[in-house]
């Protein structure tokens, strides 16, 4: 996360998008997958770049303290952090060592 953020918006995954306050986490980590590719990751969503603890998925944002603004035209602006794991590859031709 805190690897890419020098990068700011010039980085191929960082992207902006608007949503509503009582959007659950849950709902942000379908949008990055989203943005990723139909590619199934189990995302983590977090608040800072240091991963002190992910937000949890049932959570809102209202309930994280981003109550967002009454006019639409003037959203809140948030910076949000995500991460995700590799997933394991355990297919013998993928990993196949090829260099020989």
């Amino acid at each position: 996360m805190s690897i890419f953020a020098s990068f700011g918006q010039s980085h191929p995954t960082a992207f902006i998008t608007i949503v509503h306050a009582h959007l659950p986490i849950y709902g942000i980590t379908q949008i990055v997958s989203e943005q990723l590719g139909d590619i199934q990751l189990a995302i983590k969503i977090y608040r800072d770049q240091i991963a002190a603890g992910c937000m949890r998925p049932e959570m809102t944002l209202a309930d994280y303290g981003f109550h967002g603004n009454s006019d639409p035209d003037e959203p809140e602006n948030v910076t949000l952090y995500y991460d995700y794991d590799v997933p394991i590859i355990d297919c013998p031709i993928l990993l196949a060592d090829h260099y020989f």
